[in-house]
């Protein structure tokens, strides 16, 4: 009876770790079948006084604005800033120097006379007035940057081609933001 009683255990045993090995099988496979959920990136839309529409989504660290220019320039900036309020003429210059070939969005970071405050200091370029979204989208760039929480202001992003090309915090000369388009324009 041993005889026949040891190879039946065996075989019992061997049967029951084929089923385990399979129901593992299973639970992996099962694992892989599920969809995979890709997260959609957020789409900021801005408006200007005059209702014009900017659009930018951020896929992968890169930057998809339609109709965008080869060189965009975003500037965070707030209106009781002395330094922000500084280098509106030197962004109103660079945009009249480069204006077929870059465009400028000013994203202000607070609602405070802003309609004024763009009159007033003749802003030639592309002001958001949509303040929620331009601290939405400022809080995502200045983490990709790394700029700091407290978010220092003005921060000026240039992107060729939708990549980050540079930045600058705080105010800059029109020099050297003139040197650094073009040298970004391959000129």
């Amino acid at each position: 009876m041993q005889k026949f009683f040891l190879p039946l255990l065996i075989i019992l045993l061997f049967l029951t770790g084929c089923t385990k090995k399979e129901e593992k099988q299973k639970k992996v496979s099962k694992e892989v079948e599920k969809p995979v959920i890709k997260e959609t990136p957020p789409v900021y839309t801005f408006y200007d006084t005059s209702n014009h529409k900017r659009v930018v989504k951020i896929v992968d660290d890169k930057f998809i604005i339609p109709n965008g220019k080869n060189i965009e320039i975003f500037v965070f900036f707030a209106t009781w800033c002395p330094s922000c309020k500084a280098e509106i003429p030197e962004l109103n210059e660079l945009y009249k120097t480069f204006q077929n070939r870059i465009d400028i969005i000013a994203l202000p970071l607070d609602k405070k006379n802003l309609e004024e405050f763009i009159q007033e200091n003749h802003m030639d370029y592309f002001v958001s007035r949509s303040v929620d979204h331009n601290l939405q989208f400022a809080q995502k760039v200045y983490a990709m940057l790394q700029a700091g929480a407290n978010m220092p202001i003005p921060l000026t992003l240039i992107l060729q081609d939708g990549k980050y090309y540079m930045h600058y915090i705080g105010a800059v000369p029109y020099e050297i933001f003139h040197s650094d388009i073009k040298k970004a324009l391959g000129e």
